[in-house]
């Protein structure tokens, strides 16, 4: 029997409803793009009616799913600016690597050994020392030819990461937004270097931007950021933001994650809400998927009870 021919419906359900779970407006000019073969691509267009005639259409058969673009933003607005590697003056007292009992895992010898982290995010200052040498090189862009795609899997010149948001490997770390920084020094400064004790000291660092200086972003560039942190041979994904896009791509793309025993942690949010108790109109993405692969991390205070924002 021959296969059942695909219709617009069909891949682009919520054509009609170009709202968030919250009723936010999504943005109608630029649409996440899942094909079959595993293929994704942000599109832009003139309008959805042009963007379903003169793309979708001609490429029905070939893709599976089709989802209005959204904004995505940090979840930045109560981390503890002492803390982070990018502005602190005076060594901070490392109080949560205590409580969670890092030292004495240290003292074991478990640092991170072989393990990369893309933190995908805001801009990371690439010149910081405690995390300048936690860089995962790209060795073929490394010693290969400058302008050059040296390992052929689309970006030029990514020694160490790229910016989605720039479209280019360097980052512009000059405007202010440290978040990047501040996340990568928690998980994987290098000890010997500043006063920040990393969680895992020996990880090396896949810095993957998709916002600009004001903390934003698309959910777009956020899942080519994951996908490319895959192509990078990264082990652990840290996503440090969330909206109200409860996007079926976005959810399958992490899970899909689980095959390549690839953990995926998301921030909880400083909204103080209880995601058990509350309805979807409070839910922030990907924070709530239940996901086998997924952690999602709360904050606590320094006696260890609930942050009163998290």
């Amino acid at each position: 029997a021959c296969a059942k021919e695909k219709t617009v419906g069909q891949v682009f359900p919520n054509s009609s409803q170009a709202v968030d779970c919250s009723g936010n407006a999504l943005n109608t000019k630029r649409f996440l793009v899942s094909y079959e073969d595993g293929r994704f691509e942000v599109v832009n267009s003139e309008n959805k009616d042009i963007f379903v005639e003169k793309y979708l259409i001609p490429r029905l058969q070939q893709v599976r799913r089709v989802e209005y673009d959204s904004r995505i933003y940090l979840h930045k607005e109560n981390f503890d600016e002492k803390s982070t590697v990018s502005t602190a003056a005076n060594a901070p007292d490392n109080w949560g690597q205590t409580q969670v009992s890092a030292p004495a895992v240290w003292n074991s010898g478990v640092l991170g050994d072989g393990i990369k982290v893309a933190v995908v995010d805001a801009a990371v200052d690439y010149s910081q020392p405690q995390i300048h040498p936690q860089l995962s090189v790209n060795q073929a862009e490394a010693n290969g030819r400058a302008g050059i795609d040296d390992d052929a899997h689309g970006f030029v010149d990514d020694v160490y990461g790229w910016d989605f948001a720039g479209n280019k490997p360097q980052p512009d770390i000059t405007a202010g937004n440290d978040h990047g920084t501040h996340v990568s020094g928690i998980i994987l400064a290098n000890h010997g270097t500043g006063p920040v004790l990393g969680m895992a000291p020996n990880a090396k660092l896949i810095p993957v931007n998709f916002m600009d200086q004001s903390g934003g972003g698309s959910l777009g560039a956020a899942i080519e950021g994951i996908k490319y942190a895959v192509s990078r041979g990264a082990n652990v994904i840290n996503a440090s933001w969330g909206g109200n896009a409860c996007s079926d791509t976005l959810k399958e793309v992490i899970a899909s994650l689980a095959s390549q025993n690839i953990m995926f942690i998301a921030a909880s949010g400083n909204d103080y809400v209880d995601y058990d108790q509350s309805g979807p109109a409070y839910y922030s993405y990907p924070a709530v998927f239940n996901l086998p692969n997924q952690i999602t991390v709360a904050a606590t205070d320094s006696n260890d009870y609930i942050s009163d924002f998290s």
